[in-house]
């Protein structure tokens, strides 16, 4: 596959900065926020996000406390560099309550850095039902509806800091005896979504923290949620349960947090340069290249168990042992459906992402499938709204952030998710549900050194789409296309997991892959170099 120095490598590698960028500010936000969220005198802190080593960005939380209602909130931004391009990531997220702990509603925002619009989502708690509205950019809003009937006791963002705040000085007054012991409450995150989740914090021991220059009584702990699981915070709190410092490792990377005034922590920052860092350099045998019917790849992560890849007819995934895979690659396979997938919602109708209502959307895929004439097979109406949305992206670069695919279709600008977005979005505009697949791509060396992969075949990051529609013997099944690079899709693909892009999902996906970044190795079986 000569795809060595194309525009779509690049942005696959591009893409894994920026999942790198979200998974970090919410393996951040879901446990170490509800460390800070405890009443306190002041209406909001500060604090600055450091990544290896360089001043990255800055956190801020809040509580606005009225007699009716009592808003609390979390804001960070962060700038990571690739080179001459600084992306900046900007999570927001807000919710509302009564005083007495009943949810009114969260607010988040995800501005995921380049020219690519924020994506806001609005959920109301009304009743046994979830009311949620989300928009991007200018576009249409979509709204959904669901039920609302958690499982269990829970408590709001700030009541669940005061729950915390109390037992945590309770734990602190019992001195040594309080080591190894543990608070934890179950809460919502505006940041992390629609998903309940328990944040635990296990007490270590005492010490004095030296924090703006002055000593503060503190208490280290360890922090955890299960929503980032696999990562602990080494924290330090003071006693009241407020959050002064925190150091966790994500992706490889030493991630810091730490208490500061408003005006250090809004002061100039240090991009941390991350490319490198996601590049994944195989060993054994050479990249595929297009055509070729199978690939075979071991998958070893350096430390921690080996994640759950996505297994299909297409690609077999056999586990070794705790941290080693192996994954086969068949380009002659169709990959079945699910029971019911062929009338999932989610993958037939509109998100905010996928936002098939934009009539530039749906005349973006009529024109596409203008000169197929009447009665084309729903492979050759795949087939060719892959090759329109590629011809149609003219510029090709990563300086988009995660754009939609109204803002795509208008722009014609963006990198594999941009492609990925814009494909799934023409074929469920042409009745075909389609879902989006995040995986890695191999990149081949280039004899001169040029491009990403230099002189040494690597692996990025990357995203690509699949399609719903009847195989050869009438069966349906999901077929692989990649708009993004002029072969399409091939065994050089490792898939990972998919999504439908639905309303809420764009967040969780990316903390799934942040364990990925910096652990894993491949080596590849065959074919020979």
């Amino acid at each position: 596959m000569a795809h060595t120095t194309s525009a779509g490598d690049r942005s696959g590698l591009w893409r894994a900065i920026r999942l790198l960028a979200v998974a970090l500010a919410v393996a951040l936000s879901a446990p170490l926020a509800r460390a800070g969220l405890a009443a306190q005198d002041a209406s909001e802190r500060w604090y600055v996000v450091r990544i290896a080593g360089n001043r990255a960005g800055h956190m801020r939380q809040y509580e606005r406390v009225g007699p009716e209602r009592i808003e609390s909130g979390t804001e960070m931004v962060l700038k990571i560099d690739r080179g001459a391009q600084t992306l900046e990531i900007k999570l927001a997220g807000r919710f509302v309550e009564t005083p007495d702990g009943r949810p009114i509603e969260m607010v988040s925002e995800q501005s995921l850095g380049g020219a690519g619009p924020a994506v806001i989502a609005r959920t109301v708690f009304a009743g046994d039902t979830l009311e949620t509205t989300t928009t991007t950019g200018g576009g249409a809003p979509s709204l959904s509806k669901a039920p609302w009937k958690p499982d269990g006791d829970w408590q709001t963002p700030y009541a669940a800091g005061k729950r915390l705040e109390a037992r945590f000085g309770e734990l602190v007054a019992l001195g040594e005896e309080a080591i190894g012991q543990a608070v934890t409450t179950r809460t919502l995150d505006p940041l992390v979504g629609l998903r309940l989740f328990n944040a635990t914090f296990t007490i270590r021991g005492t010490e004095d923290a030296e924090l703006e220059g002055r000593t503060v009584p503190a208490v280290r702990v360890d922090s955890t949620a299960d929503v980032a699981p696999g990562y602990v915070g080494d924290d330090l709190l003071d006693h009241s349960g407020k959050l002064l410092r925190s150091s966790l490792v994500l992706g490889g990377l030493k991630v810091e947090v730490f208490s500061a005034d408003r005006q250090l922590a809004l002061s100039p920052a240090e991009p941390a340069e991350l490319l490198e860092s996601t590049l994944i350099r195989p060993t054994g045998g050479r990249v595929p290249r297009a055509g070729e019917p199978q690939a075979v790849y071991k998958l070893r992560m350096r430390q921690g168990a080996a994640p759950e890849l996505l297994g299909t007819p297409r690609q077999r995934v056999e586990r070794l042992d705790e941290r080693t895979l192996r994954v086969s690659v068949d380009g002659r396979a169709a990959v079945a459906p699910a029971p019911g997938e062929d009338r999932d919602a989610a993958l037939t109708g509109p998100s905010a992402m996928i936002d098939t209502r934009d009539n530039a959307v749906a005349q973006f895929a009529r024109a596409a499938l203008g000169k197929l004439g009447p009665g084309a097979t729903p492979d050759r109406t795949a087939r060719a709204l892959e090759r329109a949305v590629h011809e149609h992206i003219v510029k090709k670069d990563f300086g988009v952030g995660f754009a939609s695919a109204s803002e795509v279709v208008r722009t014609r600008h963006g990198d594999c998710t941009e492609h990925g977005v814009l494909l799934a979005a023409a074929l469920r505009s042409a009745g075909i549900p389609a879902r989006v697949v995040t995986g890695l791509v191999g990149l081949r060396a280039d004899p001169a050194g040029r491009g990403l992969a230099g002189d040494g075949d690597i692996f990025g990051y990357h995203m690509w789409t699949q399609a719903l529609i009847p195989g050869p013997t009438g069966a349906l099944g999901w077929v692989d296309l990649d708009a993004a690079l002029p072969d399409g899709w091939g065994v050089d693909h490792i898939a990972i997991s998919v999504s439908a892009l639905a309303d809420g999902q764009l967040v969780n996906s990316f903390i799934e892959l942040a364990p990925l970044f910096a652990g894993l190795e491949i080596e590849i079986l065959t074919p020979a170099r």
